[in-house]
Parts: structure tokens; C-alpha cells; sequence
């Protein structure tokens, strides 16, 4: 995502008392999510289209009140902002690319962009944050905090990276009947054969929760204390597994977590992950 702003004033006229009035507008702004006539096959950033010569942002705002006219050299108000430069080496699908630096026309020529297009920055391969819900008691917060510790030594089992992805439905089903398992048999002291492979079965892992503070709240009854049987290494990452294994996690703190590595996924696609940390933990 990104932007670009006017460098100088968008002039257009505007309804006054007295009649229309031409009226500086400082600044204006088109952002990259109204990209239009980009590339088609070659993707950036995470699975957008790229800027090609002949690529526009369709829209622009903050000249919203130059309606008794518009602008005085174009005659528009809230119109596109089209690329004036682009390289002349680089081309993607046969048109030359559009670079950061490059300056704009915007509001239909009316004004522009000469300080180039202001990115934000798009995670590739690094960290992913996840936040701490500010009403969270300490032992969700610590819960929270273990977590993202057990999916860091998940992550460096693989080598130091993971990929996210989207499960498919199939994989989606088999976690839902591993979680239900894992929640009758959870307390077995033995091989209950039930699971996959023996590394799977309860009695085999260190501990059935992420903390010991989850461990006394729960008193022997993890779903009766709002508790959920969680995927150690999250399912939205390659080498997490649908049948476990698993550990109780409260359930605000296992929906927060889940819902921010999707939103990551969703928002950037399948970036590489080489680590979680916490923050307001």
C-alpha cells in the first residue's frame, strides 16, 4: 500500500455566497488500492498489480468542495493521477514500469506530484507482530507470549522459516475432528491409538498447556475455563499440521492470534515468516 500527495495546490472553483470562487486545495491524496490499467499476469508487493505507462490511480480526495467547476485547468474535481515518468529500461508485459520516484499528474492534470510515490512497507520475509488485547488479564497475556515462543521453535525446527498459507477445506475438516479428539483424550496418561502417530498422542507431549497459570485456571476442566485445543504450529503456516499437536489456549487469546496471522495472510499473501513476537504483552 501506498500513496502519492500534490506538491502543489489543486486550484478549483468553489461554491461561495457570492458565486464560485477559485479555491487552493494544499493537499490532495491517490492511493495505490485505486490502481487501475495495471499489469495483469505479473504481480508485487504480495499479489498486486504493478504500475505500467498507461496505469492511473482512478480517484483523488481532499478537492471534494471544487464543485462549482472544478479545477481551473481541467475542470474536474476528485478525477485520476496518471504517471507523467516511468523507466525507460524496465518494462513489465511490454509497458515500461512505473517507479516510486516518478512524478504525477493528478486531479486530471490539475495539479501534482513531484516528491514521487510514498510507499509503505511490505513484510516479504521477517517478523510477524502479534498484539496483546489491552484488556487481557496477565495469564492470557502470557499465554499470548508462550505462544508465539512455541511457534518460533516450531519455525526454527524447519530451518529458521515458515510459509503462511490459506488451509484448504479439507485440511480444515481433519483440524476440526483432531481438535474434538484431542479434547476427549487430552488427559490420558497412555497411547490411546486415536491419533495419527505416536508424537501426536497427548500422554507424549511436555505439557497440555501453554502456561502454568492456564493450567490452574482450567482445574481439570479446560472447556468449562473457555479454553480451546489449539494447534501448536498454527495451521495457516507449512508444517502445521491438522492432527496436533495441541495445547488449551484460552479462547480470546487463540482467536486473536489466529485472526492476526490471517489478516497478514490476507493482507500481504504468502510471505515467508522466520519469526512471531509479541507486543503490549
Amino acid at each position: 500500500m501506498g500513496f502519492a500527495k500534490s506538491t502543489l495546490p489543486d486550484v478549483c472553483k468553489t461554491p461561495t455566497p457570492g458565486g464560485p470562487v477559485p479555491v487552493p486545495y494544499p493537499i490532495i491524496v491517490s492511493t495505490s488500492s485505486d490502481l487501475a490499467h495495471g499489469t495483469t499476469t505479473v504481480t508485487v508487493d504480495g499479489g498486486n498489480m504493478a504500475a505500467i505507462k498507461g496505469s492511473e490511480l482512478s480517484r483523488c480526495t481532499g478537492d471534494e468542495a471544487g464543485t462549482a467547476g472544478g479545477g481551473v485547468k481541467s475542470s474536474t474535481f476528485m478525477k485520476e493521477a496518471s504517471w507523467l515518468l516511468y523507466s525507460f529500461d524496465v518494462k513489465f508485459e511490454g509497458q515500461n514500469a512505473c517507479r516510486l520516484s516518478d512524478k504525477m499528474l493528478m486531479n486530471h492534470g490539475n495539479t501534482a506530484c513531484l516528491g514521487g510515490f510514498i510507499q509503505s512497507p511490505v513484510p516479504g520475509t521477517g517478523e510477524v507482530v502479534l498484539e496483546c488485547d489491552p484488556t487481557w488479564d496477565e495469564c492470557q497475556k502470557a499465554q499470548m507470549r508462550a505462544k508465539a515462543r512455541e511457534m518460533n521453535n516450531g519455525i526454527a525446527s524447519q530451518g529458521g522459516s515458515t510459509t503462511l498459507r490459506k488451509p484448504s477445506p479439507k485440511n480444515v475438516a481433519a483440524a476440526e475432528r483432531a481438535q474434538a479428539r484431542y479434547a476427549n483424550n487430552w488427559n490420558k496418561d497412555y497411547v490411546t491409538g486415536k491419533f495419527s502417530s505416536p508424537d501426536q498422542e497427548p500422554c507424549n507431549q511436555p505439557t497440555q498447556f501453554y502456561h502454568s497459570c492456564a493450567k490452574e485456571k482450567a482445574d481439570g476442566d479446560p472447556l468449562g475455563a473457555n479454553m480451546q485445543a489449539d494447534h501448536v504450529m498454527e495451521k495457516q503456516m507449512v508444517g502445521g499440521r491438522a492432527d496436533g499437536p495441541f495445547r488449551w489456549l484460552d479462547a480470546s487469546v487463540n482467536g486473536s492470534s489466529g485472526s492476526q496471522i490471517k489478516a497478514v495472510r490476507k493482507k500481504y499473501g504468502n510471505v515467508k515468516v522466520t519469526k512471531f513476537r509479541t507486543s503490549g504483552c
